[in-house]
Order: C-alpha cells, then sequence, then structure tokens
C-alpha cells in the first residue's frame, strides 16, 4: 500500500488495559464478538465466527464453489446486520447480483426451473421494457427471492474488480468508505488474491505483497478480511490439498489467521470408501470437504462438510463434520 493505513501508536499495556475497560463501559464489547459467516458447523469451528483483525483464505480448485461461498457468506453476513463488500475480478456486478438472486430461490426452487428462466425472462423484459418487479411478478419464489434481498441490500457492496487499477490502495478506500457510511464493521470478501494487481512483475512476488497487504488492513481497520485464493500447479492434481499447495511459497500460509482448503469429497476421501461404499460413494459428489488447515483462534486440521446447491449457486448451510477416513490421513496413508 501507498501510505494509506497510519501505522499503530506505541501502548503501554497500563493503557492498553485502560482502553479496554473504557470500551467495555462504555457498551463497545460488541466489537470483540465475532462475524457469523451463517455456516453453522463452521462457526462453531472457528468459535462464533470471523474475527476482527483476521485474514482467511478459501482455496480449492477451479469449479468447487469458491466464488458462491464468497457471495453466500456475503449474505449471511449482510442479513445479520454487517455491511458486507464482494470484489471480484471474474464477474461483473450484475452477474454477481444474478447469482445472488439465484441463491434466494433455493429454498422454494429444489430443481432449478426458476433459474433456469430467469435469464430468459430477463431479456424479454428488456425488449418489452419492463421493469424487475414485472419480470419476477409471475414466479412467486422469485417474486420473494427479489423481496428478501432487497431487504438486506444496503448491507451489500458489490464491485467487479479491475486488473489494472483496484489494487490494495482501492481496496482500502472502499473499506474506509463503508466504515463511514454505514452501521456494523464490514466484511471485505476478495475474489481472488492472485487478480490484485501490484507493481512486482513476478507472480509469487506479487502473491506475498497482496496477502501481506490483505493482513495489514484487516489490522489496521479491525475488520474480517476473507480472500479467495488460486492454488499451485501441484495443487491442482492433488487429491486432497494442504497448505504446501498454496503457492510456490509459504507466504500465503503463513500470513492468513485461517484457512480453509475446498476439496470435492469424491476426491478427498480414503480409496476403500469408493471401492466399498456402494450407494453412499456415489452421493460423495454431492458433497465438498472444507479442510480447516489453520486456525490462530482455535482447532485446525478440522474437516466439514457442506451439500452442493450448485444450480442455485450455494451451499446447504448446515454442514457437518466427516465421518469417513480422508486420503492423506496421517494414520494409514491414503486407504488405498
Amino acid at each position: 500500500m501507498s501510505g494509506h493505513l497510519a501505522m499503530p501508536t506505541p501502548k503501554t499495556v497500563t493503557t492498553l488495559l485502560d482502553d479496554l475497560d473504557a470500551d467495555l463501559r462504555a457498551g463497545r464489547a460488541s466489537g470483540f464478538e465475532p462475524i457469523p459467516t451463517g455456516f453453522k458447523a463452521f462457526d462453531e469451528a472457528l468459535g462464533g465466527g470471523l474475527r476482527r483483525g483476521d485474514l482467511t483464505i478459501f482455496s480449492g480448485p477451479p469449479g468447487v464453489g469458491k466464488t458462491i461461498l464468497g457471495l453466500q457468506t456475503a449474505r449471511h453476513v449482510a442479513a445479520a446486520n454487517h455491511p458486507a463488500v464482494v470484489v471480484c475480478y471474474e464477474h461483473d456486478q450484475t452477474a454477481m447480483l444474478l447469482r445472488m438472486l439465484a441463491q434466494e430461490t433455493g429454498v422454494e426452487d429444489p430443481r432449478g426451473r426458476i433459474i433456469s428462466q430467469l435469464q430468459e425472462r430477463l431479456r424479454r423484459g428488456a425488449l418489452e421494457q419492463q421493469g424487475l418487479a414485472d419480470v419476477v411478478r409471475s414466479e412467486p419464489a422469485l417474486r420473494h427471492a427479489l423481496n428478501d434481498l432487497t431487504a438486506v441490500g444496503d448491507n451489500l457492496v458489490l464491485l467487479g474488480g479491475s486488473v489494472r487499477e483496484t489494487d490494495l490502495d482501492a481496496l482500502d478506500d472502499l473499506v474506509v468508505e463503508t466504515i463511514e457510511s454505514k452501521e456494523g464493521v464490514p466484511l471485505l470478501i476478495v475474489d481472488y488474491l492472485q487478480k490484485v494487481p501490484t507493481d512486482d512483475h513476478d507472480a509469487t512476488a506479487r502473491s506475498r505483497r497482496v496477502v501481506e497487504g490483505l493482513k495489514d488492513l484487516a489490522m489496521a481497520r479491525d475488520i474480517p478480511v476473507v480472500a479467495l485464493a488460486s492454488l499451485s500447479v501441484a495443487g491442482l492434481t492433488a487429491r486432497k490439498l494442504r497448505l504446501a499447495h498454496l503457492d510456490e511459497t509459504s507466504a500465503i500460509a503463513f500470513e492468513a489467521d485461517v484457512v480453509v482448503l475446498l476439496n470435492d469429497k469424491r476426491d478427498a476421501v480414503a480409496k476403500a470408501h469408493l471401492a466399498y461404499g456402494g450407494q453412499a460413494a456415489k452421493e460423495y459428489e454431492n458433497w465438498v470437504i472444507w479442510s480447516l488447515e489453520k486456525n490462530r483462534s482455535g482447532p485446525n486440521l478440522v474437516n466439514l462438510e457442506f451439500e452442493k446447491d450448485f444450480m442455485h449457486f450455494r451451499y446447504h448451510p448446515e454442514g457437518r463434520h466427516v465421518s469417513e477416513r480422508l486420503a492423506d490421513d496421517r494414520i494409514g496413508g491414503d486407504g488405498g
């Protein structure tokens, strides 16, 4: 960053204790509470949710649902009365908005028939110069989705990031603007880390600069930051991801407070489950394992699983702990 963030002022422990006492007496204790992501099992593993000043990294192979997770988390956080800022370098604002509408219809549209018609309805509505309310009027689930999204919409800020202009300073400006204009602690979601521009020509140096900058931003602005990250070449072919698969150096894993690696369950379980699992093994394709590989505020090496509903660009938010052995279990190898 180029000087946007002020360096913290050194304080004695006595002064810090006095500041903490003043915060508690002024009713500012809520600032120490984590912000739930809305994914119950994940929040429980984190001790309540995302913490201010922390950088959380989600990574996984293409198609595993990283962008879906980012948008759905933003929606959950906004519904809990916290602003959520999503900067996506791969989708524009309209594409993100339509995906969030799709998420809202998931509860009442289990087979996806409404979403398959939405693009055509919008195209036809534009040709006929209809408003959005007219487009969704004839379908109750779409109407409810629009109403539900509108109810939290002021807490959601979406930006299609530019690989030329939306750098670390621009992200900081956006956070400051959100803090000044909205109530509550904002969550910043960056999709994805390796797309944030810097002056570095080397990809490894660029990743290091960005992850360090995002951690600095989280601490200086006292907010949680979530960044989605791509994998190293080795990670793209791994059966189950580990921290070393994040990048060619240890920078991302070192700087982050929480690291969650996403694996399609069919790829990640030990081979014995695939060979002898029967119908249950076929169901693995419907689940993604979230491996909590690093967690500075609580237990790590926790494996959770969430069911896909990618037709509606969402995960089922309940989740559960994984009961099967995984391919890289430290006891017994890969089960193959």
